[in-house]
């Protein structure tokens, strides 16, 4: 069961999609700021389990085509590029795993084509109705009380002059704070008002640590660090290909411009807010109850073990 990588065409898009085993297909989807390294390791243990594991890099992220138009990055974009990765597997259904905006992705996915879900895993972010204003008017406010990241993001080059050059550092510092060593709402005290996000981020300690390696650090750096093709939106709903052909020749560019206004983080939570909470699943968590028009399997999984709720 070797770990293989390759290149499909989807939604107008190329992807770059890492597999491994054979059976009903598990698909991952990552959140910020990863790559479809985060799930390696899950990759090996799934596929050794009987199932086909795929981790594509989404949209914007690692060796994907990265869109140059805002608009070009909305949930209908992205569950776009996932319906397409199912179509060139020859697969009608999958179970689909979301951590982060991966998360907010696949309950988006399982409301908008429940026929081709045949189960979610959600590892950290339960399903959340529509809330009474636009989430970017909510982050404004929360950021007048102190940092919040997702404000961060909404302001145009404001990442891309400060982490631009810092890749590893911010990534890093990020990393780390996100971990069990850390209490990542500690950078909640301090002020949004001319602070950065490395401003409030931790000094990270020396690698290795007893969970991430020197050279899987090294893979994930490397993913944003390099130049990714511009990709042209062709307006196509699943234009599916081989992908076997050579990107576009890249264009330099901030690893970090693919967030920097308003584009993945922001669209995800929008849509993934745009149904009520009847219509997916109550917001409890870690248990989520599916919908009665939906004969999707919900997989809710806490800090310490999953729990599942089946029609």
């Amino acid at each position: 069961m070797e770990l293989i990588h390759r290149f499909v065409t989807s939604n107008g898009i190329r992807m770059h999609v890492a597999e491994q085993g054979e059976g009903h297909p598990v698909i991952f989807c990552h959140g910020f700021p990863h790559t479809w390294f985060m799930w390696h390791r899950q990759l090996a243990a799934v596929a050794a389990a009987g199932y086909r594991a795929v981790a594509p890099d989404l949209r914007g992220y690692g060796r994907t085509d990265v869109p140059t138009d805002i608009e070009d990055y909305s949930n209908r974009a992205v569950i776009g590029d996932l319906l397409g990765l199912l179509d060139e597997m020859g697969a009608e259904q999958a179970v689909f795993v979301g951590l982060d905006f991966g998360a907010a992705l696949v309950w988006e996915l399982a409301l908008r084509a429940p026929e081709r879900v045949s189960g979610v895993i959600v590892l950290n972010n339960p399903f959340a109705p529509r809330p009474p204003r636009a989430p970017s008017q909510l982050w404004a406010k929360a950021a007048q009380r102190h940092f919040l990241h997702l404000d961060y993001f909404q302001k145009p080059g404001v990442a891309d002059a400060e982490l631009g050059g810092r890749t590893r550092e911010f990534l890093a510092r990020v990393y780390y704070s996100l971990s069990a060593d850390y209490h990542y709402l500690d950078t909640w005290r301090f002020p949004a008002e001319g602070t950065g996000y490395l401003d409030v981020l931790p000094e990270a300690p020396l690698l290795p640590w007893r969970w991430l390696s020197i050279a899987e650090f090294d893979t994930l750096a490397q993913d944003f660090s390099t130049p990714a093709s511009p990709a042209v939106s062709t307006g196509t709903a699943c234009s599916i290909g081989t992908g076997n052909s050579p990107p576009n020749s890249p264009t330099p560019r901030s690893p970090f411009r693919r967030i920097s206004s308003t584009a993945t983080e922001t669209r995800i939570w929008r849509a993934s807010a745009g149904a009520t909470r009847s219509q997916l699943c109550e917001r409890t968590f870690p248990i989520c109850a599916p919908s009665p028009r939906s004969r999707t399997r919900v997989t809710s999984c806490s800090w310490n073990a999953p729990t599942r709720s089946t029609l």
